[in-house]
């Protein structure tokens, strides 16, 4: 099990409560949602094998497709609808692979989704920009699952092609520096900003 199948389900179970909690109380919002997660868990059921699961490539490329939609567009919310059934019936099919009881693989979507719902419509729940800032973490997160793992394989590769010239250790080291001032330049540029 690599780590980007792991980030996959984390993406599956994050988007779908992030995106459900963006549907309105509408029936129409609440009739996609539920198809989409009906359709989903049957398809899986019916056409997948249990232990291949979906592309994570394609699926985060789909997220963030439809988290960018739900950013540009905050009205339109029949795509962040579909999107949170499908990723919360993607998720179910996930838990299963992973040895979870079907009974329980489903329960922990649906309640998660319903529970997602019934909160947001509280207006104190999550103000527009906390929403706005979730479906961005759900995005960057997605770029991460769709393209991970290329560029890792594409950086193993490069190693390798390196390994006589370089030694990999002052990669190792130089991508830890890079990291490092990353992190602290966006934790000097957020406290700038509160002053």
């Amino acid at each position: 099990m690599t780590i980007f199948l792991q980030a996959f389900g984390l993406l599956c179970g994050l988007a779908c409560v992030v995106f459900a909690t963006a549907v309105s109380s509408r029936r129409l919002d609440l009739v996609v949602m539920t198809l989409g997660f009906v359709a989903t868990v049957v398809r899986s059921a019916l056409w997948t094998d249990p232990q291949d699961p979906p592309d994570p490539a394609w699926v985060g490329l789909v997220v963030v497709a439809v988290a960018t939609l739900g950013l540009l567009r905050p009205g339109l919310r029949l795509p962040l609808a579909a999107g949170a059934g499908v990723l919360g019936g993607l998720w179910t099919v996930f838990l299963q692979t992973q040895g979870l009881p079907w009974v329980l693989a489903l329960l922990v979507p649906v309640a998660s989704l319903g529970i997602a719902v019934f909160a947001s419509r509280r207006p104190d729940f999550a103000t527009p920009s906390i929403r706005d800032e979730a479906l961005l973490l759900v995005c960057c997160l997605g770029l991460l699952v769709a393209l991970g793992p290329e560029l890792l394989a594409g950086w193993r590769s490069a190693a390798v092609l390196n390994a006589a010239s370089v030694p990999s250790q002052a990669m190792e080291g130089w991508v830890l520096v890079v990291g490092a001032a990353s992190v602290v330049a966006g934790g000097l540029t957020i406290l700038a900003r509160e002053r």
